[in-house]
């Protein structure tokens, strides 16, 4: 019995000992290979696009830690969303917070002014930020802000080849006051002169001041109305640079007759515009107003994330919001490229895992100046279907930059591309971005 009792307690310690042994292994294995927590800021430009920022944030987090979890790779990462809340000196605030607190991986900056306020400082620390929406052409350089939205000047081309794919020969040109309307103009003037079009006037306005506005068109009307005496209404057409004053100057033109016998042509700040539709649908339905919008190619990964966003917002997720997933996405690849989460070491490889990454807006594959080279727009009209104002894809633009590739198409009748537009999907925008 006493052997037994012996043999038994001895079993028992070797027992201990192999278990202990095996938990100090595990132990050791798991701090040797233990999760490596990275932390990626993301700073909403404003309060009104906090909620859907930070909603794609979170998804885009969820999403990235269950694909490392499941191909075994050793990094968990987690998002701090933010919100500079309109203003640029907040936006640079959250930056240098973001620096001090060992995150120098952002998405962000969508507004030109908040990139503008903070990217010196991002550049003297090495910090890495990817914009959803910055389009000012100042940014076009090689610096650490990679951007995932056309900038200024490919939108103009654009515009520009799609207004002398329409057939017009001559235009007139009317633009807000600022540097987003100055700058996009001339970039404009540019490429319709190169084209061989003419452009008959240009105008600016205040979109302050309702007279200016008024005394703008009064100017044009009479040179519009000669132009079309001369080749026709439809060789001539109105430029439109405007945001949301755009409705207000759309029920001015009622009152000038040769203004509503052209066709009238925007940028993406009038495009797929709600406001319009209900504000100024009857004169934008008389005009067309084509303009271009960004459009991701059609994916399943897209579709997968839109899923989730329509379930919470009722809106279908835009090309801005959908580039936030994206850069997430893109900063996080990096890190997994580089081996490590030193910015210096994840901007080094951006470029290469860009190029080879397919995102749910599409390629995202970057120009040497360090904005994305594949553009695509769909090019949407405002139209009159049996009494209901609706927007209707007419046609399309995409360039590729790495391949010096370009193509473009408009019709004349959107119904000649109807399949492609049901349903009509509208959404509230944020002029503010420009």
């Amino acid at each position: 019995m006493r052997v037994k009792n012996w043999a038994s307690i001895v079993f028992v310690i070797i027992y201990v000992l192999i278990f202990a042994s095996s938990v100090l292994f595990i132990g050791r294995s798991t701090e040797n290979q233990g999760i490596r927590d990275v932390q990626i800021g993301v700073m909403s430009p404003s309060d009104e696009l906090f909620s859907k920022y930070n909603f794609i944030a979170r998804l885009a987090q969820e999403k990235l830690n269950a694909h490392f979890t499941k191909s075994g790779l050793n990094y968990r990462f987690v998002i701090d969303v933010t919100n500079a809340a309109g203003n640029p000196e907040n936006a640079f605030e959250i930056t240098k917070n973001y620096h001090e607190e060992g995150v120098n991986l952002i998405v962000g900056y969508g507004w030109n002014s908040h990139l503008n306020a903070s990217l010196e400082y991002a550049m003297e620390n090495d910090m890495v930020l990817v914009s959803p929406s910055s389009t000012s052409p100042l940014f076009a350089q090689q610096d650490t802000c990679f951007r995932l939205l056309p900038d200024d000047r490919r939108e103009a081309k654009a515009i520009a080849n799609t207004i002398t794919d329409f057939g017009i020969d001559s235009i007139i040109i009317v633009q807000r006051k600022s540097s987003w309307g100055k700058n996009l103009a001339e970039s404009f003037l540019w490429d319709y002169r190169a084209n061989g079009g003419d452009v008959l006037d240009w105008v600016s306005y205040s979109a302050e001041n309702m007279s200016d506005i008024n005394e703008s068109l009064d100017r044009v009307n009479p040179i519009l109305l000669d132009a079309i005496n001369h080749c026709g209404s439809d060789k001539v057409g109105v430029l439109l640079i405007a945001l949301e004053e755009a409705s207000t100057i759309l029920l001015e033109a009622e009152q000038f007759s040769a203004l509503l016998n052209v066709t009238w042509f925007g940028t993406d700040a009038t495009t797929l515009d709600v406001a319009i539709l209900q504000n100024a649908g009857h004169i934008a339905s008389k005009v067309a107003l084509l303009g271009p919008v960004n459009t991701h190619i059609y994916n399943e990964d897209y579709q997968g994330v839109n899923h989730f966003y329509f379930k919470e917002f009722h809106e279908p997720l835009d090309f801005r919001l959908a580039n936030v997933y994206d850069g997430c996405w893109l900063l996080a690849l990096s890190v997994l490229e580089a081996g490590s989460e030193n910015s210096v070491d994840v901007s080094e490889v951006f470029g290469d895992v860009s190029f080879n990454h397919y995102g749910i807006t599409g390629p995202l594959d970057f120009n040497e100046e360090g904005d994305r080279s594949w553009i695509r727009y769909y090019i949407y009209g405002y139209y009159d279907v049996d009494g209901t104002k609706v927007c209707l894809r007419a046609g399309s633009y995409t360039r590729l930059e790495n391949s010096e590739k370009e193509g473009s198409s408009i019709s004349h009748s959107p119904y000649d591309v109807l399949y492609d537009n049901f349903p009509y999907y509208l959404w509230e925008k944020q002029h503010e971005s420009k």
